[in-house]
């Protein structure tokens, strides 16, 4: 991985596969890749930063509010926030191609999407605890 922060710091410009489930459905794993290039500008909310934890693992998530030393980001298929300071974020998706089809973070339906995502992840949540309990329910009654 360390050819990873190689690559990002001097081509500037990083073009990787994603891997894992944290953002779908935006990106699929082992088949979306995300074009991430270096922060040259304060993070926003909405963005999706590339960060690296203190153990070393490489994460990919939107965030979703914005403080004065840290961020707070949650995968767009997940429910729990982080927080993420700001000396773990290395570089930004400034797009991704999803198959053949190259998809910026400019364009307007992007940007609608990563909104609606912030604004209705507390009724997914809601939605997958109701199913959870539906489920154990269902599991007594048989």
């Amino acid at each position: 991985m360390p050819l990873l922060e190689e690559t990002l710091a001097k081509t500037g410009v990083l073009i990787y596969g994603v891997t894992g489930i944290s953002m779908m459905p935006m990106l699929d794993q082992k088949q979306d890749k995300v074009v991430i290039k270096p922060l040259d500008k304060p993070i926003k909310k909405y963005d999706l930063p590339l960060y690296k934890r203190p153990n070393g693992q490489y994460v990919l998530h939107r965030v979703i509010a914005v403080r004065k030393n840290y961020c707070l980001i949650c995968g767009d298929n997940q429910f729990y926030k982080e927080k993420v300071p700001y000396e773990w974020l290395m570089g930004i998706v400034v797009g991704y191609y999803k198959g053949e089809e190259y998809i910026s973070c400019d364009d307007e339906n992007y940007k609608r999407y990563a909104r609606r995502r912030c604004r209705t992840r507390i009724f997914r949540r809601a939605r997958q605890s109701m199913a959870r309990v539906k489920h154990k329910v269902l599991k007594v009654f048989k």
